[in-house]
């Protein structure tokens, strides 16, 4: 039968949680929170739990207003008491505020008076406001001494632009704002640049819609950029994108001149244009599609991770055929080699051979009689021809962490690890001490086999 321990009954006296740092204890509940409730509930469990909670005014900067399609008015009360309590006891620190706008008007104006009361709307750090299609905030005007000030990262999701942002855009012209991320907005918008345009100039981060393609008119000061499918074309200063999908529809040569990571889920389609990539460091996508006479070139690029991703919409080829060997492309990398995607074994030793100097692979097989011809390529000390130098030459000298990764656990261990034991000693001729691992996907299974 279970046991209901009452939290004043708890005895501590003794026990290891009573020897831990406060600051240890602090961060353990930081981990545990899920909420102003859990929290407080916290600091009804001993002394020692309540004085360390209280301690620590950045335990309770992370407001958390849920949406409530409907709430009884005992619950509405009794939740403000919480969020007030809260409030007090951030003792004036920064906020991250995440805020749900409700269809019920009364509980929004309440949340906003809330925050006024306590001075705390210029202390918000990050805002979050999530929205339905039929919670706005029509009348709500902030006056100046509201202003968000301090305001770093604005984030909306949702169906609708809330009417309270757009009222109180001239508020945020004046703050910290670095951040905006309208990737969840839902409808589309025409001008969306014009609507943030009191703070577009000064963001160096946007997350871009899913319905908004083109993304021309960025102004340069943004240089890091998240979206769904977007032209890279139109924004050709940037220094870092996250993209689910991602063209470059160009005429003649496109350089990205300061664009040092390009990480996309699917496919990187190139048509008709030369792009260069002069200082891109980690490149992540699923392939390269190139349309015409297009070729890309990134000398300079470290990490190259090839992934299972999305599948290409409308595909001109297949992606890992011409990933492999197509001459109009030079992205091979210069440290480390990670295929996530099922490709033939010859592809991927081709990979390894066009990326002579990386020192580490992780590397995904359809079968094993595949792993073991790469391993053997791995083994031969002159196993494929130098085309520069006309000279034979080991495949990666330099590589010292090799993972063979599969779908489904390896069949036989000990086979696998005189295999590899043979291949680290043939590797240690060129120098090198190489250390093989295996691993299979869903499980968690890394497995040191030399």
């Amino acid at each position: 039968m279970p046991v209901t321990l009452v939290p004043n009954q708890m005895s501590h006296e003794g026990s290891p949680v009573e020897r831990l740092p406060t600051e240890i204890l602090s961060d353990i509940f930081r981990f545990h929170d899920s909420g102003i409730s859990s929290l407080l509930h916290l600091t009804h469990v001993c002394r020692l739990w309540r004085c360390t909670a209280l301690g620590d005014a950045s335990l309770w900067t992370e407001i958390r207003i849920p949406i409530f399609e409907g709430i009884s008015e005992l619950a509405c009360d009794r939740f403000f008491d919480m969020l007030e309590t809260q409030l007090d006891r951030t003792r004036g620190m920064l906020l991250d505020v995440t805020w749900g706008l409700t269809p019920i008007e009364s509980f929004n104006r309440r949340a906003i008076d809330s925050f006024k009361r306590r001075d705390s709307i210029s202390l918000w750090r990050t805002l979050c406001v999530e929205s339905c299609h039929n919670s706005n905030l029509t009348g709500l005007v902030l006056d100046s001494a509201d202003a968000f000030s301090q305001l770093e990262c604005l984030r909306i999701v949702g169906e609708i632009l809330p009417q309270f942002i757009l009222n109180n855009m001239g508020n945020m012209a004046a703050t910290k704002l670095w951040k905006l991320d309208l990737h969840d907005l839902r409808i589309p918008y025409d001008n969306l640049p014009l609507i943030f345009a009191s703070v577009i100039h000064r963001i160096t981060w946007i997350g871009v819609p899913s319905w908004m393609y083109s993304v021309h008119g960025l102004p340069t000061n943004v240089v890091n950029v998240s979206g769904y499918r977007v032209n890279l074309a139109h924004i050709a200063h940037a220094k870092a994108c996250v993209l689910d999908l991602c063209i470059i529809q160009a005429s003649g040569l496109i350089e990205f001149g300061k664009l040092t990571s390009l990480n996309i889920k699917g496919p990187l389609t190139v048509h008709r244009c030369e792009v260069n990539f002069p200082i891109l460091q980690a490149l992540k996508c699923s392939g390269i599609l190139v349309e015409g006479r297009a070729i890309v070139n990134a000398p300079l690029l470290k990490n190259l991770r090839l992934s299972s991703g999305l599948s290409p919409q409308n595909h001109l080829s297949n992606p890992r055929v011409d990933w492999a060997n197509n001459p109009r492309l030079n992205v091979w990398p210069k440290e480390s080699l990670i295929v996530e995607s099922l490709i033939p074994g010859t592809d991927i030793t081709e990979m390894m051979i066009r990326s002579p100097g990386i020192s580490r692979a992780c590397l995904l097989f359809r079968a094993e009689r595949e792993a073991f011809q790469v391993m053997e390529r791995l083994s031969g000390v002159g196993n494929h021809t130098d085309e520069d130098a006309n000279i034979q030459c080991p495949l990666c000298p330099g590589l010292s962490s090799l993972t063979l990764t599969f779908n489904w656990p390896v069949s036989q261990v000990d086979l696998w690890r005189s295999r590899a034991t043979d291949l680290v000693e043939a590797r240690k001729s060129l120098g090198v001490d190489l250390v093989i691992h295996t691993s299979w996907k869903g499980e968690g299974v890394n497995v040191r086999l030399a």
